[in-house]
């Protein structure tokens, strides 16, 4: 693996074989990816979250459903952390724009793929997301989200959702999908004055 630094860009991370580096394989269970609390507004009063919710009729393909979960994409080569979260609230709700305001605690689950699980470390930031900047039109139809219902919630209610939904895909070996940490803490965040006042 090297690490190539060029003026004003970001670090570029390359594997020796140019494969997807941040993909979990058979050969190496381990997978990277960036998480996202998208939300509307920065006051309390007034945020919401997107939630990607897969309803009941989705056959999902871990055999879950009727869950939530947040905005989550993997980098790829060379793709700076920053430039993953706008890909990925480009591709997962349609948003042209979003600005990252800060960084929420990352976490480590399992989920259980087709033959082996597969361990998966997950780094979150909290970004603001103007409605006014979603266009459900430019989702990713080839994303596996594409499936799944944009759902703008309050926080508290996407907090009490994922603590009901918790047990659930924990017994389905989806210990990624559990995100109240990073939920709690991007309210926590907001109910502190000041704390976002320089974001």
């Amino acid at each position: 693996m090297s690490i190539e630094l060029t003026t004003g860009e970001a670090p570029a991370i390359l594997s020796p074989n140019g494969d997807r580096l941040c993909y979990a394989s058979p050969d190496v269970p381990f997978h990277f990816s960036v998480g996202v609390v998208a939300l509307s507004s920065l006051r309390p009063d007034e945020a919401s979250v997107a939630t990607l919710y897969s309803p009941p009729e989705y056959d999902n393909p871990f055999g879950i459903t009727d869950f939530d979960q947040l905005i989550r994409e993997t980098p790829e080569n060379g793709e700076s952390l920053e430039a993953a979260v706008q890909r990925g609230v480009l591709e997962e709700i349609g948003a042209t724009q979003s600005r990252i305001v800060a960084p929420l605690p990352g976490s480590a689950g399992v989920f259980q793929g087709r033959f082996q699980p597969y361990h998966k470390t997950t780094m979150y930031f909290l970004a603001h997301v103007p409605p006014e900047a979603v266009y459900e039109g430019l989702r990713d139809d080839q994303e596996a989200e594409i499936n799944l219902q944009l759902v703008w919630r309050s926080l508290p209610e996407a907090i009490a959702r994922q603590k009901s939904q918790r047990r659930r895909v924990l017994a389905r070996g989806r210990s990624d999908l559990v995100e109240i940490d990073q939920l709690e803490a991007a309210w926590g965040l907001l109910n502190q004055p000041g704390k976002l006042a320089n974001r």
